[in-house]
C-alpha cells in the first residue's frame, strides 16, 4: 500500500508489460490509475498523479474527491 497527503493507492506488478500498474483505492466516484517501471518511478507518478487532479478539479472549479476513511476503506475492500 502506498500513501500520500492522505490518499491510499495499491498495486500490482505486470511480469509481461515490465511495470506497475496502480490505482487509488480510497477515493470515490473518481479513479486514479498510474503506472511505473520502478519503485522510484511509480512513487513519483502516485504523487503526480494526486497534484494533478488536485490542479485538474481547482482549474475547474470542481471539487476533488477526498480520500475516505481507512473504515469505509476496509468495508470496500471485503
Amino acid at each position: 500500500m502506498m500513501e500520500y497527503n492522505g490518499y491510499q493507492a495499491t498495486y500490482k506488478y505486470d511480469e509481461e508489460e515490465g511495470m506497475f500498474h496502480a490505482w487509488v483505492v480510497n477515493i470515490t466516484p473518481d479513479m486514479i490509475t498510474f503506472y511505473g517501471e520502478t519503485v522510484e518511478q511509480l512513487n513519483d507518478e502516485f504523487r503526480f498523479s494526486i497534484d494533478d487532479n488536485l490542479a485538474w478539479c481547482g482549474e475547474r472549479g470542481r471539487e476533488p474527491a477526498k480520500p475516505l476513511s481507512e473504515n469505509v476503506v476496509r468495508s470496500i475492500d471485503t
